[in-house]
């Protein structure tokens, strides 16, 4: 992972050739826990002599195996579910909550509200603005259902959704909600008080507009999940390139470069997300504050967000967060750490630095602390070296397969590698997934990318839940998905969807002297082109064939 723009290592510091440093495994001593401030306002400096307190001691495989230091007894699964949660949309609403829905309504229509008294003057006298009635819980709903059927079934504009072209046509989001209250609801859509500081004024923060999300997404992702012992941290990006001091640039990521970095903790066996928070870049805050650096701070405050500390959990990360005081200070809080590690760090043994050949390893212990280095081939320059406070200085053989080679080969690795290549994954499985059905659409505010790729993530969670709880066979996440938008979407379409009965009045009448009007429902200027009529709707007057009579839908009968 790339990161020369936020964080940059101390150098190496220089220790004592110990290649010539030999002892059996059972000799060497594990030492004391000690007690380690783990609070992230205020942290402790890196005490520099627990780096020296024991001397790294050379071990050779196969290291005896024995019983865990630390013992992990966590029920791990779904937790407190209701039992009337059996519909994919409930499980979707145990995060997007109902409290959440009301607050988004009452500050959509308050940002409204303002928003019209501010700009009538200056406003189109065509404008949608004008025609604003307040949004409902129903509605907003139905809002929410459009977007994530958007990232089921994506088209090149927000108009093609609606398009009346015969090949185009989808009929269900016009029964959900008119293109034009889409649209309305999308430009007014708010979180959070219209009267924020904004950029340049004191007190002003980036991630004001989305934080109720954010929040109630890290306290309802812990209440109803608690993990498996096998964790990861990783980044994550919210591809955009809206002006904000929050972006980044990651130029090693494929998916996006630009966009809004997630610190993410999550279950590395199911690539559930425990809890996360965003990245507000070097401004936001002093991360090289106490010297402990970005990547060790991230750690300790995500386990601590999901309280997962003195558990006995096993995080997974790779070279930008790991470090020798990392590893002690989470082992202190009985927590195991198993990662790369930079060639620069602090208090690395210089053995596990040397030149090795392909396919051989070297192991060195200090404590409860285990560095291992391994060079798999010969066009691999360096030996990637693993720090682990958990695994033992073990191999295995292992089948793989090589270009120009004639089917499997068999291959010697460390355990510790094998492990850090099972579990480490975690983030990037819960990015694969959520990238497979969100709209990324572009959009003229930041903070709405966010909202939107937040809310995708609650539907993949709450999937990972229901596939756990299921107790036949689990249906596929696309129609799980599908049911999702379909729950939210069910009052709206029955507001909606009541055509006028048999006892209406609706009958079809000539326009008065010989005039045309566009048919209501055929017409269509910006698609197959506008189709006219003479005859119109003996209700709301509007142009209407004989032949269309029966796809009317009259507004002033539904009202």
């Amino acid at each position: 992972m790339s990161s020369e723009d936020e964080y940059t290592d101390s150098g190496a510091e220089h220790e004592p050739d110990d290649s010539d440093i030999s002892s059996d495994s059972d000799s060497v001593q594990s030492e004391d826990d000690s007690q380690v401030d783990l609070d992230l306002e205020n942290p402790g400096e890196e005490d520099d002599e627990i780096v020296n307190a024991n001397p790294w001691m050379r071990v050779y495989p196969e290291e005896q195996e024995g019983e865990d230091d630390l013992v992990f007894n966590q029920n791990s699964g779904p937790q407190n579910i209701p039992d009337n949660c059996q519909h994919p949309v409930d499980y979707f609403l145990l995060f997007f909550t109902i409290e959440l829905l009301n607050t988004l309504v009452t500050q959509t229509n308050n940002y409204a509200k303002k928003f019209i008294d501010e700009k009538l003057a200056t406003l189109k006298h065509k404008s949608m603005v004008r025609h604003w009635k307040d949004v409902t819980v129903t509605e907003m709903k139905a809002f929410i259902a459009i977007i994530l059927n958007m990232g089921l079934c994506r088209k090149p504009t927000i108009f093609a959704y609606w398009s009346k072209t015969r090949s185009q046509h989808c009929s269900w989001y016009h029964d959900v909600m008119g293109r034009h209250r889409f649209q309305l609801i999308l430009k007014l859509f708010h979180f959070v008080r219209t009267s924020l500081p904004t950029p340049g004024q004191p007190g002003y923060d980036p991630c004001a507009r989305f934080a109720p999300l954010v929040e109630v997404a890290n306290d309802r992702f812990k209440y109803y999940y608690k993990p498996r012992q096998e964790l990861s941290v990783d980044e994550s990006l919210i591809g955009t390139k809206n002006k904000t001091q929050l972006i980044q640039y990651m130029p090693n990521k494929h998916h996006h470069q630009w966009g809004i970095k997630l610190w993410v903790l999550c279950e590395s066996v199911t690539a559930y997300v425990v809890a996360f928070f965003v990245y507000k870049g070097k401004r936001g805050a002093a991360d090289d504050e106490g010297g402990l650096g970005l990547g060790h701070k991230v750690v300790i405050k995500l386990l601590n967000m999901a309280n997962l500390l003195r558990k006995g959990y096993h995080v997974f990360v790779d070279n930008f967060f790991s470090s020798i005081g990392l590893a002690r200070e989470l082992f202190s809080a009985r927590t195991y750490l198993t990662g790369t590690i930079r060639r620069n760090r602090k208090g690395l043994p210089a053995l596990v630095k040397t030149q090795l050949q392909p396919g051989e390893s070297a192991y060195s212990r200090q404590g409860n602390l285990l560095a291992c280095s391994f060079r798999e081939k010969k066009n691999q320059k360096n030996p990637v070296i693993m720090i682990s406070t958990k695994s033992k200085a073990t191999s295995r053989v292992i089948q793989t397969r090589r270009r120009g080679a004639e089917g499997p080969i068999e291959v010697r690795k460390p355990d510790v590698i094998l492990q850090y290549n099972k579990y480490m994954g975690g983030v990037d499985c819960s990015d694969m997934m959520l990238y497979c059905y969100l709209d990324e659409r572009r959009t003229l505010k930041y903070w709405k990318k966010v909202a939107f790729t937040l809310i995708s993530r609650m539907v993949v969670n709450s999937y990972i839940i229901y596939s756990q709880r299921a107790p036949r066979r689990v249906m596929t996440r696309y129609k799980f998905t599908t049911q999702v938008v379909d729950g939210l979407a069910k009052d709206a379409l029955e507001i909606r969807d009541t055509p006028p009965g048999p006892s209406s009045s609706i009958t079809i009448i000539q326009i008065p002297d010989k005039k045309e009007r566009e048919c209501s429902v055929c017409s269509d200027p910006k698609g197959a082109g506008r189709k006219r009529s003479r005859t119109m709707c003996s209700v709301c007057q509007k142009g209407l064939h004989g032949t269309c009579l029966h796809q009317h839908k009259c507004k002033k009968l539904q009202k």
